[in-house]
């Protein structure tokens, strides 16, 4: 998603204004939990999600290329799969020239045509909200330096889903250099002590 994102999202702690969007935030979550849950189809190829709760900037993509590689290393047929949207078409050139890519409006119908064209591994850039897909393996990828921001829910913050989630999962990616890595690992590890970092 190409969004300008507001600098306060990104403040340690919520301000006056991230307060006042509060209520907003908890009327966007408002659909997802009268949401039927769609009847979710298996698939013979196994699928990788690379994605996050935090808005965009977290390695997403670079950590997507990098899982191929190992899988082309080791003789797996893998591709990318990517639900397409037009203000995205920088991130589908760039894994397109990395591999073989598979986009369509509904990121299940691009699983399904990575099937029928025989690869193994479908790997996912974004999407980890999306409930249609049960994934056998999810990423959830997070910037060091932003962490979660100011800690709320869109729009009062930075995040798609509440930190608490992340007991709900149990791989994160942490994509930096060592920037308040002891702090994050230590609040990682008390929402979730069987996390992989």
């Amino acid at each position: 998603m190409n969004l300008k994102k507001p600098k306060f999202w990104d403040h340690k702690k919520p301000n006056t204004l991230a307060y006042l969007l509060l209520p907003i935030s908890y009327l966007f979550k408002l659909p997802r939990l009268f949401k039927r849950k769609s009847k979710i189809k298996k698939t013979k190829i196994k699928t990788i999600c690379v994605g996050n709760i935090y808005l965009g900037g977290t390695g997403k993509t670079s950590l997507s290329i990098k899982i191929n590689e190992i899988l082309n290393e080791r003789k797996i047929k893998a591709c990318f799969v990517k639900k397409f949207y037009f203000t995205q078409l920088d991130e589908q050139k760039l894994l397109e020239s990395r591999g073989k890519l598979f986009t369509s409006s509904k990121r299940l119908d691009a699983i399904n045509l990575a099937e029928n064209e025989g690869y193994e591994i479908a790997i996912l850039d974004d999407g980890l909200q999306d409930d249609s897909i049960k994934y056998d393996l999810r990423f959830v990828c997070f910037n060091n330096i932003n962490w979660i921001g100011n800690g709320f829910t869109i729009p009062a913050g930075p995040l798609r889903e509440n930190i608490v989630s992340l007991k709900n999962y149990k791989h994160v990616f942490l994509n930096g250099n060592l920037e308040n890595l002891n702090d994050i690992k230590d609040k990682l590890y008390k929402l979730n002590s069987n996390i992989n970092l």
